[in-house]
């Protein structure tokens, strides 16, 4: 199923994400693997700092803390291109995943910090308000503004656009296509919801006493619960649901990648067809032509020729009407050459008989002079 020929179905948009999710996984794994190594190198610096240089060491907390921020968004972008590099059917190294991913995750930051501006403003405005309707209008108009800058980070992780290019285009195509937007998310949502409520009905029918009124009362029965799993059964259930939550995680993210390469494609395929027609609707600038005898000589040759698409040709390029006299004058000068180029090659062939009949009676001269001789030679 090729994502570039027609828009696609939220069915078949899901169909995809989940092969693309399914083949990404091992290598989605290992991008998470990496940074939880490198956070856990910067965590053991940081921690290590402030045991050897006390509350000036403490101070390096917040340069790792960005940067371990700056690390899971460099993940996600790479996670985004391991899931494109699937949809497209394309191939990426691990190498290339990270190396290719650190300037589209700088440029998503500065575009957020561009886009979350005037939100905030807004948001401002809402709470010094102080009315809850008013928070929930303008949360619900945020949300709905908010919808066309969802492909951000696509953006800029697979088109190579810069923060703010990255926000236009965004809008562009989330306005195109806000409908179809909109319905994929409330379908994706809706999924999400049904799957939730699946596992908390399979845990309340298999152990009932963990959902009770109380909610303190509940969170005390669910660790109650897992401190009486055996260690090894813990640790499985931690690694399925972990691995669930990161399929899932995928799954969306693919979905969205899916649609944003899709609507791309469509989007893209539309400026072409747009940029065509306007170029076969301009009419032909014909530049002017500066006539001399030579060319009226070539035209008038090439006019006897029985080519219909040859005279429509050169009488759209060459205006010989205006200059007929100039061409019944030319051919009035060269018509002197014609007749004396004629009566020069009949005196030619007057002169060459003449010489070749003095050449066959010398030769018969010649033989009468040599009989002679052998007669009187017997």
């Amino acid at each position: 199923m090729d994502i570039k020929n027609r828009p696609l179905s939220t069915f078949e948009l899901f169909k995809i994400s989940l092969q693309a999710a399914n083949q990404a996984f091992g290598s989605a794994l290992a991008v998470i693997f990496t940074i939880i190594l490198l956070t856990i190198i910067m965590v053991a610096i940081s921690v290590g700092a402030i045991f050897i240089f006390g509350p000036l060491g403490s101070l390096l907390q917040i340069p790792v803390s960005l940067l371990v921020s700056f690390l899971n968004l460099v993940a996600m972008v790479a996670i985004i291109q391991i899931l494109a590099s699937k949809i497209e059917k394309t191939g990426i190294t691990f190498g290339e995943t990270f190396t290719s991913s650190v300037m589209p995750a700088l440029y998503f930051i500065v575009s957020t910090i561009v886009l979350m501006i005037p939100f905030f403003v807004m948001g401002v405005l809402a709470v010094f308000s102080k009315s809850s309707l008013v928070l929930l209008i303008v949360a619900i108009v945020l949300g709905f503004l908010y919808l066309p800058f969802c492909f951000t980070l696509q953006v800029v992780t697979l088109r190579n656009e810069g923060p703010i290019g990255a926000l236009v285009y965004s809008w562009q195509l989330g306005i195109a296509h806000y409908l179809k937007i909109l319905w994929t998310l409330i379908v994706l949502m809706f999924c999400w919801i049904v799957v939730v409520l699946a596992i908390v009905c399979a845990l309340k029918a298999w152990q009932p006493e963990l959902f009770t009124a109380d909610p303190q009362m509940m969170q005390f029965q669910m660790m109650m619960w897992m401190s009486s799993i055996p260690k090894l059964y813990l640790l499985l259930i931690s690694i399925v649901t972990t691995a669930l939550y990161w399929y899932a995680f995928l799954f969306m993210q693919g979905v969205m990648t899916a649609l944003f390469l899709n609507l791309d494609y469509q989007h893209r395929t539309t400026q072409n067809r747009d940029i065509d027609l306007k170029l076969d609707n301009e009419t032909p600038v014909i530049p002017s032509v500066t006539i001399t005898p030579e060319i009226m000589v070539k035209q008038a040759s090439v006019q006897t020729e029985t080519d219909e698409h040859v005279d429509k040709h050169l009488e759209q390029v060459y205006t010989a009407s205006d200059h007929t006299p100039q061409v019944i004058e030319q051919e009035e000068d060269r018509m002197p050459t014609i007749l004396f180029d004629e009566d020069m090659a009949r005196q030619l062939a007057q002169n060459e008989l003449k010489i070749q009949e003095q050449q066959n009676k010398s030769q018969d001269d010649d033989a009468g002079d040599v009989g002679s001789i052998k007669m009187s030679h017997k």
